[in-house]
């Protein structure tokens, strides 16, 4: 994806991996981007303890905290 310059992937999987994510989001040299799906707090939380699973979380402010 280098090569696109891409300015970020968002949502390559589905957060629930945050293991993977972290891998992917180490090797990529494109920022990845999650959280607009119904993010909550716990989501944020988990996905920080995960030393930074993504680049970038960015909730969608008319789903976020519904669960």
């Amino acid at each position: 994806m280098k090569e696109y310059n891409l300015s970020w992937m968002e949502d390559v999987i589905p957060w629930q991996y945050t293991d993977l994510l972290k891998q992917i989001s180490d090797e990529s040299p494109t920022p990845i981007l999650t959280g607009e799906a119904h993010i909550s707090e716990r989501v944020v939380q988990v996905l920080c303890e995960r030393h930074n699973a993504v680049s970038k979380i960015h909730p969608d402010l008319a789903t976020s905290g519904e669960f």
